[in-house]
């Protein structure tokens, strides 16, 4: 209970100090252009960033970055992930620095602080269910990625609650295909440990998460077909990478 208690406290005395900064470099309510917007990006990832790597240790917990060598030195890239919890995008915007903003499911928009933050960074909500909405999500990404601004996905399409690594969609990776940004994939693992498998009252617990961040797969040049197979391809690379955690 106390660590759900310091990570309450954190939550709200991260937002009540960071407020006029988010209200400054927030991003969705600007008209900005394309440089002015990723330096406001940026300003306010970093807040962000801030934010999430004081919920992991408000929570008691220890992150331990494998791969941190194969990170991309130059901003537009598409980080694709396994989604095992609500602690994923923390521990990413934890350990890249490259300033990424988010496609997540519309369920995000419910909930309070972090919706916040979502928002305000340029973050993209997706419908699921909503085949229209989803081809708007592919054309926005595309055009942040186009504009050299990195963006997280996690193509599962929902959290594992298995355990299990989910079937990547094929859909995600149109992204890097429309646009030509290079892939990095991600596997995360223990991240449901700090909060989906506990109860009340004891709903944040400690626990040690792995990064563990793979070589980048460039799309340039690839035929119809390798192009079919690359989700498939991704998808077995992240369960490798999975693998290799302890």
């Amino acid at each position: 209970m106390l660590k759900g208690l310091r990570t309450l406290l954190f939550m709200i005395c991260h937002f009540i100090v960071n407020t006029p900064g988010r209200i400054k470099y927030r991003v969705d309510n600007k008209e900005l252009d394309v440089e002015q917007k990723k330096l406001y990006t940026e300003k306010i990832y970093r807040i962000m960033q801030s934010f999430c790597r004081g919920m992991i240790k408000a929570s008691g917990s220890e992150l331990i970055v494998m791969g941190e060598e194969n990170l991309p030195s130059e901003p537009g890239n598409l980080y694709v992930s396994n989604h095992r919890g609500f602690y994923d995008p923390m521990a990413i915007a934890a350990v890249v620095n490259d300033p990424c903003i988010f496609i997540g499911k519309n369920g995000i928009s419910k909930m309070p602080i972090i919706r916040t933050w979502f928002t305000a960074i340029g973050s993209i909500y997706i419908t699921r269910e909503d085949a229209r909405q989803a081809l708007e999500v592919i054309k926005k990404g595309t055009e942040e990625l186009k504009n050299h601004q990195s963006l997280v996905i996690y193509p599962e399409g929902t959290r594992s609650k298995t355990g299990e690594l989910g079937e990547f969609k094929g859909g995600s990776f149109k992204l890097a295909f429309n646009s030509g940004a290079t892939i990095v994939p991600v596997a995360i693992k223990n991240t449901e440990c700090i909060f989906e498998n506990n109860k009340f009252p004891n709903m944040i617990k400690s626990a040690i998460v792995y990064v563990n961040i793979g070589k980048p797969i460039s799309v340039q040049d690839l035929s119809r077909a390798e192009q079919k197979a690359l989700p498939k391809k991704v998808e077995e690379y992240v369960q490798k990478l999975f693998n290799e955690i302890p």
